[in-house]
């Protein structure tokens, strides 16, 4: 009896080996997620340098240089020549610099400012689920290179126990019986369906692991065993007093209200008058026009002014101020819920992760207590099939559960980290969330 299987988890070609510090390098580096994140927060970065030029005064500057014809004369007579023209050069300048805005502009930088951090934190957020991710797949692979040596082993073993049996059947020796070659069949075909998952497995994973750290080529880890799994000892009303002090997203809402209470004042203040310092400034000049140096004359061409003045600036729009207003009033009235429900939400999802990674270990240390249970049966079922008095389907059923609980702790050890890597993310600790050690 021979079936295929698989011989190596290589089984992609160009696939390369990382280590997980350097997986996460490379994913901080080119994945394409987080560079649209950089690029989100590049826009609100523009809005905390515009939020800072309201402090500084507008210039408005314009110059031209045009032809015109000469004209001589004074009040009384003008004499125009259409055969001499020259240039007429003009330049203005108004400089506004508003002093006072009864803390509008204030009110802006601060939401401005506000703003940014709280998208900072946001972006933050979305960046430790994709470390998650990452870490999902990078677990996922030293799984899988697990599973496959436990698959390896099962199939040898299988093969020996067929052959005995085959042998033992042929010959008409001991118990062995027709049935008996029919279970272990049906034994390898359960195998070769676990090869089929885990050869479709590794090629899901070595491709995605390549697409998340930003790489055309698949990727395997070259870590083949998990990290500590020691049981960890701290407490869950630990984990909710961190979660208040790191989460990136309850600070983002933080940060984020004390915008938006910016934003209504700036909404509010919008009705009221900016008193603005303004300069106003003019040259003109041109060689083909008479300079007229007169109060009661307006000479245009020749004329050079310059003024200093303190004004107010004024516009009413009721309609447009309600609705902004109201606008911005919802804004905040928004966010400020969503933080209410994350004030209970975050501590719920924690719980929910701590209390995981209690069932997680829990299911794990009674996963090793009984792969050694099963491991003693499948020894005294096959030491008694080698002596010849053995029971076929025993041996056969042993040998399954001793494999069946090794798939089960492997499983379960992925678990675990898995469910320790989600408490990190949840909690919003980005230092345990990016190393490989567990706890």
């Amino acid at each position: 009896m021979t079936f295929n299987h698989i011989s190596s988890v290589n089984v992609i070609k160009g696939m390369t080996k990382i280590n997980f510090d350097t997986g996460l390098k490379q994913l901080l580096t080119d994945n394409s997620v987080l560079k649209k994140s950089q690029a989100n927060l590049l826009s609100f970065r523009a809005n905390l340098e515009k939020a800072k030029g309201l402090y500084y005064p507008t210039i408005d500057i314009i110059s031209f240089v045009a032809p015109v014809f000469e004209v001589r004369g004074d009040a009384l007579s003008v004499q125009r020549n259409y055969k001499n023209w020259g240039p007429y050069i003009n330049g203005q300048v108004t400089v506004l610099w508003p002093i006072f805005t009864f803390g509008a502009i204030s009110s802006a930088n601060k939401a401005a400012r506000n703003g940014f951090i709280a998208t900072e934190y946001y972006e933050k957020s979305n960046l430790n689920a994709t470390i998650f991710e990452y870490k999902k797949l990078y677990l996922s692979a030293i799984l899988l290179t697990n599973l496959k040596k436990i698959y390896d082993e099962a199939t040898t073993k299988i093969k020996e126990i067929y052959s005995k049996a085959f042998e033992s059947y042929i010959s008409g020796e001991g118990k062995v019986v027709k049935k008996d070659i029919a279970r272990i069949k049906l034994y390898q075909f359960e195998l070769q369906k676990i090869g089929a998952q885990l050869q479709a497995n590794t090629n899901s994973v070595a491709l995605a692991l390549g697409h998340y750290t930003g790489k055309k080529t698949p990727l395997w880890a070259v870590d083949e065993k998990f990290p500590d799994l020691s049981i960890s000892k701290i407490k869950l009303n630990e984990f909710v007093k961190l979660t208040f002090d790191r989460n990136p997203l309850w600070k983002a809402l933080s940060y984020g209200l004390t915008a938006r209470k910016e934003l209504i004042k700036v909404s509010k203040k919008s009705n009221y008058p900016v008193i603005f310092l303004g300069l106003r400034g003019e040259a003109n000049y041109t060689n083909v026009r008479t300079d007229v140096d007169s109060s009661y004359a307006n000479d245009p061409f020749n004329r050079n002014t310059a003024a200093v003045a303190l004004g107010a600036k004024w516009q009413f729009n009721w309609g447009k101020f309600k609705s902004k207003n109201t606008k911005a009033v919802a804004n905040y009235e928004k966010l400020l819920a969503q933080k209410k429900e994350a004030k209970t939400g975050l501590p719920l999802k924690v719980s929910l992760a701590f209390f995981k990674v209690q069932e997680e270990e829990k299911k794990n240390h009674l996963s090793i207590k009984s792969l050694k249970e099963a491991a003693r049966w499948s020894v005294t079922e096959l030491s008694a099939f080698k002596a010849g008095i053995g029971d076929t389907k025993d041996l056969v059923e042993s040998v399954g559960a001793y494999y069946l609980k090794k798939f089960e702790v492997a499983r379960s050890r992925y678990s675990v980290c898995l469910v320790w890597a989600k408490l990190a993310k949840e909690v919003g600790d980005e230092t345990k969330l990016r190393s490989w050690k567990l706890k």
